[in-house]
C-alpha cells in the first residue's frame, strides 16, 4: 500500500475517531477542525510513520466505539474483549461466591459451569455475586449459556440477528440466590446477560445502567486477514423488551465512578479516597508536642456498625495507631456492599419458619 494510499486511510480513520469522540460529549467539548488536527499531528509529531499515524487511528476508533464495533485477529487484534471469560473468584464471609466475568466470549458457559461447581454452589452457598462491571463480548449464545444454569424450564431468554437462546429444561438447576453488579461499561453480550436473569426472575441487579449498546453484528473480512465486526441490529428479551440505547436498569441504583469502581474491583476493601488529616496543636504536658491525627471516612456500613458499638463517628484515629481488624476487612465497594446485604438479608428470611 503506498503512502499517499496510506495517509487517505488515516485520514478516513481520524474522522470516524472525532466523530465519534464528539458525539459522546456534543454538549460539553467543543467542535473539531478534523483537517487541522490532522495536518498539525503529521507536520509536527517527530518520528511518525504513515503505519504509525494508520495505527494509533484504527486503535483509537475501535475504542472509542466499544461494544459497536470489534475488529479481531492477526498480530494487531484491537478486539476490546481482552479479559479472560471468568477474570475473577472469591467467597465473602465463608458462604457467598463472587464471580467477575471479563468477557462474554465463547467457552464462558463452561467455565461458569465449573466454577460454580468448585464453589459448590448447589450445596453451601447462600448467595452468588456476578459481577459484570466493564465486561463486555459479542457472544449472546455465551450468555444464554451461564442463564441456563439457573432454569428449570424451557423459556425463551433472547432474540438476536434471527437467533433465538432458550434454557433447556432440567431437574436440578442452581437454585442459590443472585445479585448482579452493572455499570455504564457492562456492554454487548453482558448487558444481555444481565437482563435475561432479571427478566427471568432469577437475580437482583445493583449499580448502574449499562451501556445500552448490545446489538447484532455483521462480520467484514478485510484485505489483511482481519475480521471487523460492525453493529447493526437491536437485541430483544424473551419478553418483547428491546435492549435500548438507555441500556439495562438495576434494581437497586448505586453510584460510583469508573476509577473508583477499578480499584474497588481489585482491591473491595480499599477506600479509594483519600483520609482527611486534622493537625490539633495541644500542650498536655510538652508544649512543642504536635498530634496528628486523622479521620477515617466511613461508609454507610461502618457508620451503623459503629452506632450499634456506641462509638463517635467523628472519632479521629491516631497515626499510627492499630485499626482495629474489623475496620480492615469492611468492604468499601458500595455496590458489592449493598449485593451482599441483599444477599444476606435474604439467607435470614430463607432461614425463617413459614
Amino acid at each position: 500500500m503506498n503512502v499517499r494510499k496510506m495517509n487517505w486511510l488515516a485520514s478516513m480513520a481520524l474522522a470516524w475517531l472525532v466523530f465519534a469522540c464528539s458525539s459522546h460529549g456534543a454538549e460539553t467539548q467543543p467542535s473539531y477542525n478534523f483537517q487541522e488536527l490532522f495536518s498539525l499531528i503529521r507536520s509536527n509529531l517527530a518520528g511518525l510513520s504513515p503505519e504509525d499515524l494508520n495505527r494509533a487511528a484504527t486503535l483509537g476508533l475501535v475504542d472509542q466505539l466499544r461494544g459497536r464495533v470489534e475488529l479481531i485477529g492477526g498480530t494487531g487484534d484491537t478486539n476490546v474483549v481482552r479479559d479472560q471469560p471468568i477474570a475473577r473468584t472469591n467467597i465473602f464471609d465463608e458462604s457467598f461466591g463472587y464471580i467477575r466475568i471479563g468477557a462474554v466470549s465463547e467457552g464462558l458457559g463452561v467455565q461458569f459451569g465449573n466454577t460454580l461447581e468448585q464453589m459448590g454452589a448447589a450445596k453451601s452457598l447462600k448467595g452468588i455475586i456476578l459481577d459484570l462491571r466493564f465486561a463486555a463480548g459479542t457472544d449472546f449464545s455465551a450468555a444464554v449459556d451461564v442463564v441456563d444454569y439457573f432454569a428449570a424450564t424451557e423459556q425463551v431468554l433472547l432474540k438476536w440477528g434471527g437467533k433465538t437462546g432458550r434454557t433447556k429444561p432440567k431437574l436440578n438447576p442452581v437454585k442459590t440466590p443472585m445479585a448482579v453488579l452493572i455499570n455504564h461499561q457492562t456492554i454487548g453480550a453482558a448487558e444481555a446477560l444481565a437482563g435475561m436473569l432479571r427478566v427471568a426472575s432469577l437475580a437482583y441487579l445493583v449499580g448502574t445502567p449499562t451501556a445500552g449498546q448490545a446489538r447484532t453484528y455483521q462480520e467484514f473480512t478485510l484485505s489483511n486477514g482481519q475480521k471487523l465486526r460492525i453493529g447493526q441490529g437491536p437485541v430483544e428479551l424473551g419478553t418483547g423488551e428491546i435492549i435500548s440505547d438507555k441500556g439495562v436498569a438495576p434494581d437497586l441504583f448505586v453510584e460510583s465512578n469508573a476509577a473508583a469502581e477499578r480499584n474497588y474491583i481489585i482491591d473491595p476493601f480499599s477506600a479509594v479516597s483519600e483520609p482527611i488529616t486534622n493537625v490539633n496543636t495541644q500542650t498536655p504536658k510538652d508544649k512543642s508536642t504536635t498530634v496528628r491525627v486523622t479521620r477515617k471516612n466511613f461508609n454507610e456500613a461502618d457508620l451503623v456498625r459503629r452506632h450499634k458499638e456506641g462509638l463517635d463517628p467523628d472519632s479521629p484515629l491516631a497515626t499510627g495507631s492499630d485499626e482495629p481488624e474489623h475496620t480492615k476487612t469492611a468492604i468499601v465497594d458500595p455496590s458489592l456492599g449493598r449485593a451482599l446485604d441483599f444477599l444476606k438479608g435474604l439467607s435470614i428470611l430463607q432461614a425463617k419458619p413459614n
